[in-house]
């Protein structure tokens, strides 16, 4: 024996990108998970929810263990969920995004009005691989066009009111 010969490859370049990028990926699911106002959730091709973000718990009332794999359908109503949401999904396959108000469901059965917006979701290859839904609650808002819309019509019942007792006098 006269001698060894070892050969090896520094990783330790190779080992900090990866470290890198796990760190980066974490920042993204804490940041979806923080988002409380917007239901964020994704569905793949079969309209399976894949990932449903915090946002989506609060909102819909489902927790993740429950909803997770089920279709989005159940956040629409019976009655027109296939045609509504096949619609929808051929909008996006179309143009790349839909938005649009509609009614969805809640888990204790709840009908509430939001914007939904849905776009495209594209894997590395840049081939659809499902949707991405953006939801918010426009609840708050449309209580308020209605207390709105009640004002103005009891504003004109009282001119109409006042220009009747005018025109007696």
């Amino acid at each position: 024996l006269e001698g060894i010969l070892l050969i090896g490859n520094d990783i330790t370049a190779s080992i900090e990108r990866e470290a890198s990028l796990r760190k980066i990926d974490q920042t993204l699911k804490d940041i979806f998970s923080s988002i409380k106002e917007y239901a964020l959730y994704v569905a793949n091709l079969d309209g399976n929810i894949t990932y449903y973000g915090m946002g989506s718990e609060i909102m819909f009332g489902w927790q993740k263990s429950e909803i997770i794999f089920k279709n989005v359908s159940l956040f629409h109503p019976q009655q027109d969920a296939k045609i509504k949401l096949a619609f929808i999904l051929e909008q996006v396959r179309n143009t790349g995004q839909y938005e649009t108000e509609i009614d969805l469901i809640k888990k204790d059965g709840q009908s509430f009005p939001v914007i939904l917006t849905v776009n495209k979701f594209m894997d590395t290859q840049g081939r659809l691989a499902g949707y991405i839904f953006i939801t918010k609650d426009i609840t708050e808002r449309k209580k308020l066009e209605y207390q709105i819309i009640q004002s103005e019509k009891m504003g004109a019942i009282g001119q109409l009111a006042a220009g009747m007792a005018h025109e007696i006098n």
